[in-house]
């Protein structure tokens, strides 16, 4: 064999080398390509589920948010009702009280049912009779 030959054999066996190496090199690429894929995937999908529950999480925070709202509106429309009730009982009390000084004062006697709306009408103000005093 003379050197022309031994130098084909090294070029044609240096050329299946390097084939051979590519191929290797191209397989490790694609396995960490998809090494990468798999874990952006896993990161999207962690990210994506954590992004979900924040929004489950903040939707249910609204909801009990505007839950507590609806009850404090009514709170406050049943403490406006209450407070003008309040205000129409005084009125009447004042009103009662005005007819009874009146009636005194002119002489008249009241009725018994008259009395008794007046003493409802305190009552329901949250007002006690004194008790009596013992002999």
């Amino acid at each position: 064999m003379d050197n022309a030959a031994i130098g084909q054999i090294i070029t044609f066996l240096t050329v299946i080398a390097g084939f051979i190496y590519q191929a290797y090199r191209e397989q490790r690429q694609r396995r960490w390509d998809v090494e990468d894929r798999t874990q952006v995937a896993a990161v999207t999908d962690e990210r994506h589920q954590a992004a979900t529950t924040d929004r489950r999480d903040i939707k249910a925070a609204m909801a009990e948010n505007t839950e507590l709202t609806k009850a404090a509106i009514a709170s406050a429309d049943n403490a406006y009702h209450e407070a003008n009730t309040v205000n129409v009982k005084i009125e009447r009390l004042a009103e009662s009280a005005n007819a009874a000084i009146k009636a005194e004062q002119s002489g008249e006697r009241r009725s018994s049912d008259a009395v008794r709306a007046d003493l409802k009408v305190a009552q329901g103000l949250g007002w006690t009779p004194p008790e009596k005093e013992k002999p």
